[in-house]
């Protein structure tokens, strides 16, 4: 009841003060509003302001195209009390409404009242309870707790071996035993018995421990003599089948490796062995001396060096057997016995043959595959040089284009603003058709912004005075468009780039701040221009949701594009990200104390 009370005393003084403040200000708004000086109306409003309460004040004129003035912050929520006050003046005689004034009062203060009364009412009640609790547990502690954790002590170092002393509670002789004298007597009682009954069982125990000794004794030397009986002739069976396996393993691998040899000849790959210590062959079939043109009576006096084009050719594929115990699908470059080089794939590892260690080595003919991938590598360079040269012209179009839009469009634009503007001046008088004129005004101008913003997506007029210009613009540009907190870092001069450089460089960046726009479902991105022991870095950062560049690597052309401009003008790209963590984009190209570095500005 005392908060209601305090609550509803609070909220009546706000309400008057609001009164009080339309009996105060209302004549003179009145004549501010009416002369339209704004300035005289703001400082009325601020006058509001420094009233206690008062959080928001706004004087909005009544018609069309209303003066609206304010001050102050609108609190919003339920802890707000807001007026409108009409203000009249008298016009021709009469009274007249010429605007509102809105003001807001804000509860905050009272709100802070009312909690710090709550707080000291519950600190008095919780103290209270807090005084009667103690003195409740102490009492309990006093007459019975501290008697229980003797018991709980006496029979937690109850040991049933040792003879029992008797449990004596620290307490006055009462003449009639109570519970707890009944508890301690029947404790004293139940160690006795326990302890008797122990006594008796451990002697019974002994008794039967050694019986059951001696007859385990005897039992245990008849089981051993079994069970090495059975040993014995088990064993003697495993000999002689051992034996006999053996035998029919000699001629199975007799057998298997007639076998091989055959497998080996008719196989379609090549392959050879040949001496681990010495570049000596030992073995090769017939697809082997056919690939590399060795008859079969030349295998015993041919050096195996002689058939790799590099000269410590053997060494290599030696030590990197020695790594990995094997090869699979290395390219090599080796030459037939006639010296005519070529590409083969080797598949090695190391075993043994004919109780020496051996290098085991399968060959396959891949020169014509070389030559394809060769022709294949030259013609994706050759798109990659036209596609530069298409995204060279559609840049130098886009320049014309914007270029165009901007100088003939724009005067025209203009030309047809300054028409209007005339119209305007000369229909003072005919109210209708001076509102349709300002329509128009308004239309020309809405115009003339599209065609300035067409023009600058086309090809910022920025990146004539600059790349931090260009990059100034596009922040600025990105924040309006999609509200999202956009901040340039600049901890670099202006860098000395080419035409074609930087604008490379603006569209990886525009391209980012569309993805984060269309993607990231980000709060906040930064644009940043430093230097560094690379040269010049551009990093484009967001909180957004993040993605996994790996999975987007071959779906995303907005990406492959980003790619692709780097490459071109020699900088190097790198996309950071993971879901949940945001975005990276960073790409560096080599520029020396400030000026592009000369070999990659003849690469772009």
């Amino acid at each position: 009841m005392q908060l209601y009370r305090e609550y509803r005393h609070g909220v009546a003084r706000v309400q008057d003060q609001l009164a009080e403040v339309d009996r105060i200000y209302r004549g003179s708004l009145a004549e501010a509003l009416w002369r339209l000086d704004q300035a005289q109306v703001t400082l009325e409003l601020e006058g509001m302001l420094r009233l206690s309460d008062i959080s928001a004040v706004q004087v909005r004129e009544s018609g069309g195209d209303p003066l609206v003035v304010s001050a102050g912050h609108p609190a919003g929520g339920a802890a707000v009390i807001s007026r409108d006050f009409p203000i009249m003046r008298e016009v021709q005689g009469a009274q007249r409404m010429i605007g509102t004034l809105h003001v807001e009062a804000t509860l905050s203060d009272l709100y802070r009242s009312l909690a710090n009364t709550a707080a000291l009412i519950l600190v008095n009640q919780a103290t209270n309870t807090f005084l009667v609790a103690l003195f409740i547990t102490w009492l309990l502690n006093r007459i019975v707790t501290r008697h229980l954790a003797a018991i709980a002590r006496a029979v937690a170092g109850y040991d049933h071996r040792d003879l029992p002393m008797p449990l004596i509670l620290d307490r006055r002789e009462r003449p009639v035993p109570d519970e707890l004298d009944r508890v301690v007597s029947a404790i004293n009682a139940m160690a006795a018995r326990v302890y008797r009954a122990y006594l008796d069982e451990r002697y019974a125990s002994a008794e039967r421990q050694a019986r059951h000794a001696a007859e385990a004794a005897r039992d245990e030397l008849e089981l051993r003599v079994t069970r090495r009986t059975e040993q014995l002739a088990r064993a003697n069976d495993e000999l002689r089948e051992q034996i006999a396996e053996r035998e029919r393993a000699q001629a199975r691998l007799a057998l298997n490796e007639a076998r091989l040899r055959e497998i080996v000849e008719v196989s379609p790959i090549p392959l050879s062995i040949g001496s681990l210590a010495e570049p000596r062959m030992l073995y090769a079939n017939e697809q082997w001396r056919e690939l590399f043109g060795v008859a079969e009576s030349e295998l015993p006096h041919i050096s195996l060096d002689e058939f790799y084009v590099e000269q410590d050719g053997r060494r290599k594929l030696l030590e990197r057997i020695a790594l990995g115990g094997r090869v699979t699908d290395t390219e090599v470059p080796v030459r037939r016995r006639d010296g005519a080089p070529f590409w083969a794939t080797i598949t090695a590892r190391l075993a043994a043959f004919q109780d020496e260690p051996a290098i085991y080595v399968g060959f396959h003919d891949v020169t014509e595959r070389k030559r394809i991938e060769q022709e294949l590598l030259e013609s994706r360079e050759q798109l990659r040089l036209l596609s530069a040269h298409m995204e060279a012209i559609r840049e130098e179009e886009r320049k014309r284009i914007a270029l165009e839009i901007h100088d003939e469009l724009g005067q025209l634009l203009t030309a047809l603003k300054m028409d209007v503007s005339l119209l305007k001046m000369s229909l003072g008088g005919q109210p209708e058709l001076l509102k349709k004129v300002i329509a128009m005004r308004d239309l020309v101008e809405q115009t003339m912004l599209m065609v300035r913003n067409v023009a600058n997506h086309l090809r910022p007029a920025a990146l004539n005075f600059g790349l931090v210009s260009a990059l100034e613009w596009l922040t600025e540009d990105f924040g309006k468009r999609t509200g999202i907190v956009c901040r340039l870092v600049l901890n670099a001069d202006e860098p000395d780039l080419t035409d074609a450089h930087a604008t490379a460089l603006f569209r990886v960046v525009q391209e980012s701040t569309t993805n984060i726009a269309r993607h990231a479902r980000a709060t906040r991105v930064h644009v940043t221009m430093m230097h560094d022991e690379s040269g010049l870095v551009l990093n484009v950062s967001d909180n957004g949701c993040g993605f996994d560049p790996a999975a987007c690597k071959r779906g995303s052309y907005g990406l492959l594009g980003m790619s692709e401009r780097a490459r071109l003008i020699g900088a190097s790209l790198q996309i950071d990200s993971a879901i949940g963590s945001g975005t990276v984009v960073s790409i560096s190209i080599p520029v020396e104390n400030g000026r592009e570095d000369d070999q990659d500005s003849d690469r772009g």
